[in-house]
């Protein structure tokens, strides 16, 4: 399938620069009269001025000759937070498998189509997942809060499917939301089957540069920031279920704060999405197929920090 790099992010669009005030037209002199002449003056109406959006974050500068890291990952990234700028790429437009960071998409997409009270009847098909859970059982009663947290934090391929079918009546159909809401971010790079990132002959695909931007749109949502750096919850619904957050770098860090990892086999391998936080300014690193996740992540995120600055804006 052909794919085209996307937008990087919606801009604000430029205010319609008001018209300028039009000069007052010349009375024509009375028939059988002669006009006498009268001296040029300027129109008295000031025009108005042209009013400018205001101006976007700009991206940080580099200031420092240090090279970036060498990296084994099948692709990479660095996104700056405020701006949204690529501060590094290791083929960071080819669609790859992403696994279970696709539940960062599928996270995004139920906090604003679902309500994070209700009340979710789970029903599971067993064919429908594998690997990773957070522990449900047909039958359980949790609230889709809960269901998120097993989503984010173990991974759980089962809450994904029961997440999907809640909010779309079928995985199928919830992963055609999914597709529809990176066209709306403008982002191309993609194609989503599933809402866990599971397959085997057939699974989700998607840039690193897709998958920075929909992970910093995302965490633009406060609901979501929480899920993606929360160490640890327990679900109290039919059941309880203790869980912890899978994402080693959370724990080891400083200034880490989210967002999702993921191991998808051969195919697949590792991948991460990383956020950090120093000086009041947020960093996203992206690998996919990463042989040491959270050894490239650290030396990313140290050189990437090292080797830019940002101006006071």
């Amino acid at each position: 399938m052909a794919v085209t790099a996307g937008v990087a992010d919606a801009l604000v669009s430029p205010e319609s620069t008001p018209a300028r005030g039009a000069p007052v037209a010349a009375v024509p002199p009375t028939a059988g009269t002669t006009a006498t002449p009268t001296p040029a003056t300027k129109s008295t109406v000031a025009p108005r001025p042209s009013i400018a959006p205001p101006p976007g974050p700009q991206p940080p500068r580099r200031v420092g000759q240090t090279p970036p890291p060498l990296l084994a990952a099948g692709a990479a990234l660095v996104l700056d937070g405020d701006s949204g700028a690529v501060l590094f790429e290791k083929d960071g437009h080819t669609p790859l498998p992403p696994a279970s960071t696709t539940k960062i998409l599928t996270a995004m997409v139920a906090l604003e189509r679902g309500r994070l009270d209700d009340e979710v009847n789970v029903t599971l098909d067993d064919r429908a997942y594998w690997g990773s859970v957070m522990g449900l059982r047909t039958g359980d009663r949790f609230t889709l809060r809960d269901l998120l947290y097993g989503l984010m934090l173990p991974s759980g391929n089962d809450a994904a499917y029961v997440i999907a079918v809640h909010i779309a009546g079928s995985e199928r159909d919830f992963a055609g939301l999914m597709n529809q809401r990176m066209r709306e971010l403008g982002l191309t790079e993609n194609d989503f089957i599933n809402a866990s990132g599971l397959g085997r002959t057939e699974t989700n695909k998607v840039s690193a540069y897709d998958l920075a931007q929909v992970t910093r749109h995302a965490m633009t949502n406060p609901e979501f920031a929480t899920l993606a750096g929360a160490r640890a919850w327990t679900a109290r619904g039919s059941r309880v279920i203790g869980m912890r957050n899978l994402n080693g770098l959370l724990f080891s860090y400083p200034g880490a704060d989210g967002v999702k990892i993921g191991y998808g086999g051969r195919s697949a391998g590792n991948t991460i999405v990383a956020s950090a936080v120093r000086g009041g300014k947020r960093l996203y690193v992206v690998l996919l197929n990463v042989p040491d996740r959270d050894g490239e992540s650290i030396r990313l995120f140290n050189w990437a920090f090292a080797v830019h600055t940002w101006d006071e804006q």
